[in-house]
């Protein structure tokens, strides 16, 4: 059974906290730039050595009208010495404001996933970015744009495959309380050159301080592919916990 209403019922979420809530700007202004840096380690011993390593990392650094992002992620997990799943993948992203809720956006993805089949994924997109809500407490944000994607696999005599496509993207983020937050994510990447070739992504997460610098984190993602590298599954699941290394340089406070 796939685990395609998950990923619905995140985009549906976004959708209706951006109905619900009312047009809104920040109060407070964004920091200067934002550190995240999230590591998650198990291991076993005895009858059954296991182990798994996770690593997580976001940046975001804010100017008057632009907005640059940075991520990366490594995740790899073995059992009595073999390699049970890897994957890799790295996120560069710019927005440059036009009015306060709307701006042009490009950004950059390369990921390697060998137990999903894929040697090599590259996509760009270019689009737009559109936040309706955007206060203290409540972020409700829209990505629709373009995308161009290159896919390498890990079956030898399989073409590479390059196509245009589309990029439908939600995220909303809520605080719950000042030292703890949560978030939901949803993404509908379509190919416009084979209908049945779509791809869909989901994630829900929170996050709580547990000192200034330091941060327990939960998150569950589903990423679903209609038509996958042959031989491979359409579904995969990733559940984390994690200790987060948070860092934070506000925006000076307006002039009286």
């Amino acid at each position: 059974m796939t685990r395609i209403p998950l990923v619905s019922g995140v985009a549906a979420l976004v959708l209706t906290v951006a109905t619900v809530l009312p047009l809104a700007a920040a109060e407070t202004p964004p920091p200067i730039w934002d550190l995240n840096l999230g590591l998650a380690y198990l291991a076993t011993t005895g009858n059954s050595k296991t182990s798994s390593l996770g690593l997580d990392s976001a940046y975001v650094h804010n100017w008057r009208v632009w907005k640059l992002e940075a991520g990366a992620l490594a995740r790899r997990s073995d059992e009595n010495g073999a390699l049970t799943s890897e994957r890799y993948s790295g996120t560069v992203r710019g927005t440059r404001a036009l009015t306060s809720t709307l701006g042009l956006t490009a950004g950059l993805l390369g990921e390697r996933d060998r137990f999903s089949g894929l040697d090599l994924r590259g996509v760009v997109d270019l689009g737009l970015r559109w936040t309706p809500i955007n206060t203290d407490r409540y972020t409700v944000e829209g990505t629709p744009g373009l995308t161009y994607n290159h896919e390498e696999f890990v079956i030898a005599g399989l073409v590479n495959d390059d196509y245009l496509g589309g990029l439908l993207g939600a995220r909303a983020t809520a605080k719950l309380s000042p030292s703890s937050s949560a978030f939901a994510e949803a993404q509908y990447i379509p190919d416009f050159e084979h209908s049945r070739n779509y791809r869909m992504n989901g994630k829900l997460g929170a996050q709580a301080n547990l000192t200034s610098l330091l941060a327990l984190k939960a998150a569950y993602e589903v990423r679903y592919t209609n038509e996958p590298v042959p031989g491979f599954g359409k579904t995969d699941t990733a559940a984390t916990v994690s200790l987060v290394f948070h860092a934070v340089r506000p925006a000076p406070a307006p002039a009286p």
